[in-house]
């Protein structure tokens, strides 16, 4: 009996491993590799990038850090899901009557577990 308990702990012991130990492992190299290969040495402060970005607080950033990189991409994809939800917006006010069959189309729809 203890030999099959042993043996179910180092399966689920393997899964969590493989599971959870694994990809925050991945993550963690993952974000030292990046700043290494974009700088090349120690980066450089971001005046310059400053003019171009305005008074948003990136100066205080490196230019060639990843943590900049990673800034840029979240004001890219904020500013596309901006616009998504704007498109969004102008068609429901081009076709009210649309909408409002999708949204009580939406709220009768059973729930799903």
């Amino acid at each position: 009996m203890y030999v099959i308990e042993l043996g179910v702990m180092m399966m689920l012991g393997l899964v969590v491993l493989f599971m959870v130990v694994r990809p925050l492992v991945k993550r963690i190299v993952a974000a030292d590799v990046i700043p290494a290969l974009s700088g090349g040495g120690v980066p450089a402060l971001a005046e310059a990038h400053a003019e171009s970005a305005g008074a948003t607080g990136q100066a205080l950033i490196p230019a060639g850090s990843g943590a900049a990189q990673l800034i840029d991409v979240a004001q890219i994809q904020g500013q596309v899901h901006a616009q998504a939800v704007h498109r969004v917006g102008e068609l429901a006010e081009r076709n009210p009557n649309e909408t409002v069959s999708i949204v009580r189309q939406w709220l009768s729809e059973p729930v799903e577990n």
